[in-house]
């Protein structure tokens, strides 16, 4: 279990206000695409609550840390109504901001998310309750009377209810011995100047209530909470994980208390990071993995279900030239190996490599082609298992590289072409067909009238493809643009149809939920609108190059 890290010295007090402090670390190595983290901290809390998690996202984020009224030793003047606190905290947020608030400061953060959709590009909670205190309208929180016992005692004996306060954080957890000690270590003394400003933010937490908030805000967002946790009940958790919005997600610590940024510090670390990630990300990017195990996940039943892919592949061995000598050739995401089959079939290889990112799809091509070895049409068969974006092979070693279907799922097709070329002997071909712009535009169609995710795979429009082939130094004898259109009685037809291909969405803005009830019935009753006599069109359109590597370059 590792050790929880102490408070560190290194925040930069940058500027104060009468109703909030703001510490600011700049990040090591900024990047402007990375929103700046905003620190906000519970009832009674010092800000160096927060210097751990600061202390390993400095490296890339700028991170503000907001302290609250009463929570330091510094003197607290002003007016510490909830609204003034509210409207004080939004004139801090920075331009593009991710919240992160724990307890009190979670309900803050999620109430500012709300006031500035646009600044908050998203938020993170640790112990926050929709409302901390019970009432008819939410009672999995805190009973009534159990809070007003609490704002007694503090009251009558400020000193002794903060110790008690800190005792309720760290009780149920399984490292509560090491909290304590942190507890005792940080020094989280408040100074009684400070008692009726925390007096008047018990008055927040009482009266402060998200009930009709949290599940109308569009950004993403992660709850934490603890399965333990004395003051937010577990009940509460479960809750919000039923009322939760479709972009926000509730991770459950069991044996955690109500400080699971401490206590499961590097599990935090690395969801918040994931997040983050998810969330700086194009939302067109490519999961490669998640490609890798989408066709995987089809291989067995493949060949049986790709009807348009084969086709293409017909029209594509159409411009391969069987004339010319090819010793050694190379099939770039060759699937179950229909493509390279056809190639054997038609003329002996020398060498024949296969590669593909499904280790699956490989095996498929290679029992379909270990006959051609004893038949001796074929003296060499290689797979590679790697992705299309990382080819690295020897220069000039090539005399064909074919490719169906495939080039769409490139990161970086420039780079892939220039590798293509470096790999062709001089006066060598690459053919290849891929998918272009306008595919699948009635499902794209559709599901832009239901929410804002991307849920269609986005692919170069002609120009840009022609264009990058031109960069590349190929030259282009044959360009041929294809329109296919497949017909389905129902959408759910169409997205098996696409799934048993391992065509279906893998793009980083995808919806991480599932496809509910009530959203797949929106889209049916969108996509009917293009309802033909043959029933519900998919388009595709593909395209077919022939390019050659000239002589002299």
């Amino acid at each position: 279990m590792p050790t929880i890290k102490s408070p560190t010295q290194e925040c930069i007090k940058a500027m104060n206000s009468t109703l909030i402090q703001v510490e600011t670390v700049s990040a090591l190595q900024r990047d402007e695409a990375k929103p700046t983290l905003v620190f906000i901290a519970g009832w009674a809390s010092a800000p160096s609550v927060w210097h751990a998690l600061v202390e390993n996202f400095k490296q890339h984020y700028d991170c503000v840390i907001w302290t609250l009224p009463g929570c330091s030793e510094q003197a607290w003047n002003g007016d510490f109504e909830l609204t003034n606190l509210l409207d004080s905290a939004q004139k801090h947020l920075p331009a593009k901001c991710v919240l992160v608030g724990w307890s009190l400061g979670g309900m803050l953060a999620t109430q500012l998310a709300s006031r500035e959709k646009k600044k908050v590009q998203g938020f993170i909670t640790f112990a926050t309750n929709l409302q901390f205190v019970a009432d008819v309208h939410w009672p999995s929180a805190m009973p009534a009377e159990t809070f007003e016992a609490f704002a007694q005692s503090f009251t009558d004996d400020p000193e002794s209810c903060l110790k008690r306060f800190q005792t309720l954080q760290y009780k149920g957890d399984a490292r509560a011995r090491e909290l304590k000690q942190y507890f005792r270590q940080a020094g989280f003394n408040f100074s009684p100047k400070n008692y009726s400003a925390l007096q008047t933010l018990l008055l927040a937490l009482k009266t402060l209530s998200n009930l009709q908030v949290l599940e109308t805000l569009p950004q993403s967002a992660i709850h934490f909470f603890g399965a333990n946790d004395a003051l937010v009940p577990l009940v509460a958790a479960n809750a919000i994980a039923q009322r939760q919005g479709s972009t926000q997600s509730v991770v459950i610590f069991s044996e955690c208390g109500h400080l699971p940024h401490l206590s499961r510090q590097l599990e935090v670390l690395e969801k918040i990071e994931n997040f983050l990630d998810s969330m700086t990300a194009n939302p067109y990017d490519r999961d490669k993995k998640k490609i890798a195990q989408a066709f995987s996940a089809a291989a067995k039943c493949y060949d049986s279900a790709a009807s348009l892919q084969k086709s293409c592949a017909n029209t594509l061995l159409q411009f391969v030239d069987s004339g010319c000598e090819m010793k050694k050739v190379l099939d770039i995401g060759c699937g179950t190996g229909f493509v390279s089959e056809a190639l054997v079939a038609r003329q002996a290889l020398d060498t024949l490599l296969l590669l593909d990112l499904s280790e699956l799809m490989l095996q498929e091509a290679r029992k379909k082609l270990l006959p051609y070895l004893h038949l001796q049409k074929l003296r060499t068969l290689d797979t590679l298992c790697m992705d299309m974006d990382v080819l690295d092979l020897q220069e000039n070693s090539l005399d064909l590289v074919v490719s169906n279907m495939s080039m769409q799922w490139s990161e970086n097709p420039r780079e892939l072409l220039s590798a293509v070329w470096k790999a062709l002997k001089p006066g060598a071909s690459f053919v290849f067909s891929t998918v272009g712009r306008g595919t699948l535009k009635e499902l794209n169609d559709a599901w832009k009238k239901v929410d804002d995710y991307v849920h269609v795979n986005d692919f170069l429009d002609q120009k840009t493809l022609l264009g990058l082939v031109a960069e590349t130094g190929f030259m282009c004898e044959v360009h041929q643009r294809e329109a296919y259109r497949q017909y389905f009685p129902r959408v759910v037809d169409l997205m098996k149809s696409l799934k048993t291909v391992g065509a279906h969405n893998v793009n980083a803005g995808q919806n991480r939920g599932l496809t509910g009830r009530a959203r797949l019935s929106a889209l049916e009753k969108h996509y009917e609108t293009f309802r033909t006599n043959d029933g519900l069109p998919a388009s595709w359109y593909v395209h077919y190059l022939q390019l050659r590597k000239p002589y002299e370059h």
